[in-house]
């Protein structure tokens, strides 16, 4: 194993949780980039008709 290699292996074992959790956070927004446009049975099927009764009759004010 070479000084680099084993210079490698010493910031991954000690920035491991840092490097997860960046992964993860960045996968994370990733997924929601690609399925932003998904629109669900739930969403269509309920959401999105009270979401335009509410906005035919005036919108919320408050």
């Amino acid at each position: 194993m070479t000084k680099l290699e084993k210079k490698l292996i010493n910031v991954l074992e000690k920035y491991l949780d840092q490097i997860f959790l960046i992964g993860m956070l960045v996968g994370s927004c990733a997924i929601r980039y690609v399925k932003r446009n998904y629109i669900s049975w739930d969403m269509s099927s309920s959401l999105l008709p009270w979401y335009d009764q509410i906005k035919d009759l005036g919108g919320y004010s408050h």
